[in-house]
């Protein structure tokens, strides 16, 4: 069994979809849990899902996904890096 000291260090992106309002489209929220910053996009459609938006996203920056958690019951995603190097920017 593995020790707590051995399991890598990855950076965490918390992912929320943020339903339309009558004054504002749905939107996403993208959260750099490790830097506290968040950004807010509005909502593309043809992405399918806010994980897949926010997916796309961090890969266009240059940063790598390597593994995702979804908590069911409030609908956000957690997307994971080991990538501390480049910014979270829009």
């Amino acid at each position: 069994m593995k020790q707590f000291h051995e399991i890598p260090h990855l950076r965490g992106f918390k992912v929320k979809f943020i339903c339309p309002t009558n004054n504002r489209g749905a939107r996403v929220k993208i959260t750099d849990i490790h830097n506290n910053v968040s950004i807010i996009q509005s909502y593309n459609y043809s992405d399918g899902a806010s994980e897949g938006q926010a997916f796309n996203h961090l890969q266009s920056l240059g940063i790598e996904v390597s593994s995702f958690s979804v908590n069911d019951k409030t609908g956000e995603s957690l997307l994971l890096s080991d990538n501390f190097d480049i910014k979270l920017k829009p």
